[in-house]
């Protein structure tokens, strides 16, 4: 069952068709779908909504009041409404209009699982006058009638692809209205340093002073950082919701595959002795201090491969522009040669750690000297001295053994520590609203220039309400067919 909320709330918008229907004009029409995924389970849950809801639902469930009572659960037997024959007993969950998700007169009929049997009671539906959903109509509906903003609206659909208690937090707090809520704080502010610039114009012949310029660049400031803080943590906010990826890289035989089954608890990458076993890149998921990371497994890298590993290198570097994290794996059995380190200098130093594997080979009493050596090493190529930093800084290397464990809390405290940066009260979630925040933030700062130069208020105003028009539609209040399709077919039929 989905809990509804209670409470009349006034409906927005209903004159405007639904987007996937113009050419049908059926935004009035009572929709069913099947909201639980298909397939064998114990239950099956399917929802209509629409102002016939109540009456269709009555047709096959003839137990139902004529005016059933709104967040009252019905129990009785499913009909067939031409035939009459009994297709199963169902509970019957019934929501009057302005008080379910949608916003219209909502049914949830829970029959027992079963692709054939769920598949039947919607025919049946259907049969009584009904319409199958279309992707996010259902949604769409709540947007449409004022129960959800557009960022609520995309913050539904984070929470049903949620996997980590991070990605699903953040998706409450977006459903719940905790991003909205500081967007409309923020057109507040804007609004206010609008209307004392726009004050300023209408009383430019009087001696009435609104706001000091001292004052007005304060508050644009103010704004300026709220959004580019927003921006900042649009990066965070994609690590919630797809997970931290790291990528494994190295010579053939660094261990690699090793350190990947070791991470994951089991042996999902095959390991030899032979070098070259990884042809292609391999990836799964874990979940590490309630955040979920993305570990990959590559092809080794070495200066002669044959054609088949050369196309797996080449994957492996591409997939490294896009990874979070890089860690480059080198044997620290071997001694200290260019070849170990190809391909490093391909990687971004910025987001790349050198990792020394097999340390259980190493003993304790060597590892200063190898330590030594290593920062000797890095200093004779300039293009690696570029990785020696942290190493460098801390006076240490970071040793890892798939063996005997070694080095792998400190691995894992490395990947959270990586992945976890500052962010503002503004929350990102989608590269839509990114897109709107970077547009808002280029008026801003022409806006702060203007302001510096001293230029006419009606340039600086022009400036904050095209930022203003940007935060309606990031909230949906203002917005084209266009972006309300894209955001929406993202969602399934139930939804």
């Amino acid at each position: 069952m989905i809990m509804e909320k209670k409470g009349k709330r006034k409906p927005e918008r209903q004159d405007h068709k639904p987007f996937l229907y113009q050419s049908r004009s059926q935004d009035k029409d009572t929709i069913c779908a099947l909201a639980t995924p298909p397939g064998q389970g114990a239950l099956a849950l399917i929802r209509l909504s629409g102002d016939k809801a109540f009456a269709i639902s009555k047709k096959c469930c003839p137990f139902l009041p004529k005016t059933p009572c709104s967040h009252r659960i019905y129990f009785g037997t499913f009909l067939h409404p031409k035939k009459k024959d009994t297709l199963d007993e169902v509970l019957v969950f019934c929501f009057k209009k302005g008080r379910s998700f949608t916003g219209e007169e909502s049914v949830e009929i829970s029959c027992h699982g079963g692709t054939y049997l769920s598949s039947l009671i919607i025919e049946a539906l259907i049969k009584a006058g009904a319409r199958l959903a279309e992707r996010g109509e259902f949604s769409y509906r709540a947007f449409m009638n004022g129960n959800l903003d557009l960022v609520q609206a995309e913050s539904v659909l984070n929470l049903i692809q949620s996997r980590s208690p991070r990605a699903h937090t953040q998706a409450i707090r977006g459903l719940k209205g905790g991003v909205s809520n500081h967007l409309k704080k923020l057109k507040e502010k804007l609004t206010k340093l609008l209307a004392h610039l726009e004050a300023s114009i209408d009383f430019s012949d009087q001696e009435i002073k609104p706001f000091s310029e001292e004052q007005q660049k304060k508050l644009l400031e103010e704004i300026r950082k709220e959004v580019k803080e927003a921006l900042a943590g649009f990066h965070q906010g994609r690590i919630d919701r797809e997970g931290f990826s790291i990528l494994l890289l190295g010579a053939t035989n660094a261990g690699k595959s090793s350190l990947f089954n070791y991470l994951l608890r089991e042996d999902r990458a095959i390991v030899t002795q032979h070098p070259g076993t990884t042809r292609d890149i391999l990836s799964a998921r874990v979940l590490l201090n309630q955040r979920e990371f993305c570990l990959k497994d590559t092809a080794g890298f070495r200066k002669n491969p044959d054609p088949v590993e050369s196309q797996g290198i080449k994957r492996t570097l591409k997939e490294a522009t896009h990874s979070d994290l890089c860690l480059f794996l080198v044997e620290s059995t071997r001694p200290l040669r260019e070849k170990n380190f190809f391909g490093l200098e391909k990687l971004d130093p910025k987001k790349t750690m050198v990792v020394f594997s097999k340390s259980d080979q190493i003993p304790s009493s060597h590892r200063s000297v190898f330590f030594k050596q290593v920062i000797k090493f890095f200093h004779k190529k300039q293009a690696l001295s570029l990785f020696l930093s942290p190493a460098e800084k801390n006076k240490q290397i970071l040793w890892v053994s798939s063996r005997t464990g070694e080095g792998q809390e400190a691995l894992k405290k490395l990947f959270y520590k990586k992945s976890e940066k500052e962010t503002g009260e503004i929350f990102l979630s989608t590269p839509r609203q990114k897109q709107a925040m970077e547009q808002m933030s280029c008026f801003l700062d022409k806006a702060k220039k203007l302001l510096n130069k001293k230029s006419s208020p009606e340039f600086i105003t022009f400036e904050l309400q095209q930022a203003i028009s940007v935060l309606y539609q990031l909230l949906g209040k203002e917005y084209n067919e266009e972006v309300i399709k894209q955001v929406f077919k993202e969602f399934c039929i139930g939804k």
